[in-house]
């Protein structure tokens, strides 16, 4: 058995004074363990421990049947894949998330929409059928919003993240910020989600010099015809694909990473798998960047089970490509979820164009939970973004211990086969990664 990542020493720490049913009455496999074949053997990561094991000569069959010799089971027992059988891992694992939030470190992050306008019509956007007014952020709020930020601080350095809207489209409200920011002596970093059309030379060096931008997320949604019919530019432009290949070579340039979303929909796989490769030749220098797939929300929900079989097929055949080109999507989780997002983690905030706090991005009127003037007035809502969905049926899910779903976020609708096949599958391309970055580690 190859160790490939030892358990959590925190993990170890708590089940060391964890007196409930432990002792051995007869063992029986843990119920949060991911398997998967590789190398003529067995790759097994137990999401409550965090630790990742090879097996050689098992098979995926083996453990499922449990087929396993006692010299093994006795080995697989001391790193916790086999547990007592009256262990109570549910249990255990709320104790152990109780405890890993208290010792959990603080860092502020503000996520900032500079302008609810936006240069593209995506018919997918949610902020195209949003229930709020259209503003840019002004002066007088940009310099409102740093101060805000200078009172409510945790920790010796802060994090911003730009978004929209185009967020490019106001860069002066990012200046003025960022400048009070110096001026008050904050340490701070940035992040910038955006269409990427306005990211010439000079705005990056812009961004660079001033904002201090370490990276940036853009969405392609097809080659060339498919991008440019997709996000229907306003203005007159004559060819946005070909301005945004030109735009990831300055930025790469500057040595600012960047992520490239895919926006995966029922149709469009091939159409997507022909982009990858066009980007991978374009752009050979694969530490400069990320390329990942998402499915559209829409296509992550529907009632269809055929249809959800097919986009899950296509979205393992997309990211096998990627996983095999040497892009790892998803490190695998070296710690237990806290938060699952900015919208549940008070240390987080999310400043509208005028001002108003909210905790999700994806804002609406009718979730505005304070004002940068007077901090966060409306408790009950901010409450709500802490309420998870998981019921007694996760207890036995695989991924439980990593998985942290919220009740009211809109991406989180429900828990399908899809949802929950590509969690798993994430893992599992993580897992493979983890193992081939280990086994090639030793070879040299």
């Amino acid at each position: 058995m190859l160790i490939i990542r030892p358990m959590h020493k925190f993990f170890l720490d708590e089940i060391s004074t964890w007196h409930q049913e432990t002792e051995d009455q007869g063992v029986r496999q843990c119920r949060y363990v991911v398997v998967s074949e590789i190398d003529n053997g067995l790759l097994l990561w137990n999401t409550l421990t965090l630790g990742l094991v090879w097996i050689n000569n098992l098979s995926v069959k083996d453990w499922t049947d449990n087929h396993l010799d006692s010299n093994l089971i006795s080995l697989l027992r001391s790193q916790w894949f086999y547990v007592p059988v009256f262990f109570n891992e549910p249990l255990f694992l709320k104790h152990l998330l109780c405890q890993y939030k208290k010792v959990q470190a603080k860092r502020t992050k503000y996520t900032i929409l500079t302008t609810l306008y936006c240069n593209a019509n995506c018919a997918y956007c949610y902020e195209r059928h949003g229930d709020f007014i259209r503003k840019s952020m002004t002066d007088s709020i940009a310099h409102k919003v740093a101060k805000f930020v200078n009172d409510t601080r945790k920790g010796n350095k802060i994090k911003l993240e730009w978004i929209g809207g185009e967020p490019l489209l106001n860069p002066n409200a990012i200046d003025l910020i960022c400048g009070d920011l110096r001026n008050y002596g904050i340490n701070f970093e940035s992040s910038l989600v955006s269409n990427g059309l306005l990211l010439n030379e000079d705005l990056i060096n812009q961004a660079l010099n001033r904002w201090n931008l370490k990276s940036i997320q853009i969405t392609i949604d097809g080659t060339e015809k498919v991008y440019n019919d997709t996000k229907n530019y306003s203005g007159d432009i004559a060819n946005p694909f070909n301005n945004i290949l030109n735009n990831i070579a300055e930025i790469f340039k500057a040595n600012i990473y960047l992520s490239i979303r895919l926006n995966l929909s029922y149709t469009n796989v091939h159409d997507l798998e022909r982009l990858i490769w066009l980007l991978i030749k374009s752009f050979p220098d694969k530490s400069q960047y990320l390329i990942y797939v998402s499915l559209l929300e829409q296509e992550m929900h529907c009632d269809n089970q055929e249809k959800l079989r097919q986009n899950l097929s296509n979205w393992i055949y997309l990211n096998k490509i990627l996983s095999d080109e040497g892009f790892i999507q998803w490190p695998l989780d070296s710690n237990w979820p806290i938060n699952k997002c900015i919208a549940d983690n008070e240390n987080c905030h999310v400043i509208s164009p005028v001002g108003n706090l909210y905790r999700c991005e994806e804002i609406s009127a009718t979730d505005v939970v304070g004002h940068i003037d007077t901090g966060i007035t409306n408790s009950k809502k901010v409450a709500k973004w802490k309420i998870t969905n998981k019921t007694c049926e996760c207890d036995d899910c695989l991924i439980n211990p990593v998985c942290l779903n919220l009740l009211n976020c809109p991406a989180d609708l429900e828990c399908n086969s899809l949802t929950k096949s590509i969690d798993i599958c994430k893992r599992i391309f993580a897992m493979k990664a983890e193992y081939c970055k280990f086994k090639n580690n030793q070879v040299v």
